[in-house]
């Protein structure tokens, strides 16, 4: 009974956004079917089911059913999800989306150990980590990013916030592999068609800031 009305929350909170709309922005993302080519494997560690079912079910309404979206309850189950990839050599995560507020092993403590864990990789691989957050104030992202996150995104998700974040992951991903590989810069800037991308969320955030948007999403 508690898993069909997560399920029914989720499906109602990803049919409110307009399917016109929605086609329209995935159309403008470089003329990829889910505008994000280089993102297919994502982490949501929530330690309660309606936000994770809500958080994959958006994920995969952008990325695609092909997307590979595992969950964690807890940090001490995020981070052996993490570090279970490289053990058997599967790719790692391209973005986490970390709760904060956790039992056992919050995200704070979760962020700090994959990050430990990432420094002995000899690939350089490190993950996107996305703090996900009902506490939203300038104070919390600072301690979010001194934590070792990527970004901080207020609670709750939506569609067009799912977006925004995966597409300064995307960016924030071809630029560490072109720094680790810097003959592949202008191959793989143009392969994604990453001006258009930024276009794109300058366009966003240029939205988000008309209608007062703002304080909520903070990021390095």
């Amino acid at each position: 009974r508690r898993h069909r009305d997560a399920k029914d929350v989720a499906l109602c909170c990803v049919r409110s956004s307009s399917p016109d709309e929605t086609s329209e922005t995935e159309r403008s993302q470089g003329g990829y079917p889910n505008g994000f080519p280089h993102l297919s494997r994502i982490l949501v560690v929530d330690d309660q089911a309606v936000n994770r079912t809500v958080a994959v079910a958006m994920l995969h309404r952008v990325l695609g059913s092909s997307a590979v979206i595992d969950t964690a309850v807890n940090g001490f189950e995020a981070i052996s999800k993490v570090t279970a990839r490289a053990n058997t050599d599967e790719l790692p995560y391209d973005c986490c989306l970390m709760d904060i507020a956790m039992p056992m092993c919050d995200g704070m403590e979760a962020t700090g150990r994959i990050r430990e864990w990432e420094k002995s990789r000899p690939d350089g691989a490190r993950s996107y980590i996305v703090a996900v957050t009902a506490h939203a104030s300038v104070d919390d992202a600072h301690d979010c990013i001194s934590a070792g996150m990527d970004r901080h995104v207020a609670k709750p998700l939506d569609l067009a916030r799912i977006r925004d974040l995966l597409a300064r992951c995307e960016e924030a991903k071809i630029m560490r592999y072109s720094s680790l590989h810097p003959a592949a810069l202008s191959s793989s800037v143009d392969e994604i068609k990453l001006s258009k991308r930024l276009e794109l969320l300058e366009r966003m955030e240029g939205s988000s800031e008309t209608n007062g948007g703002g304080g909520e999403d903070q990021s390095i």
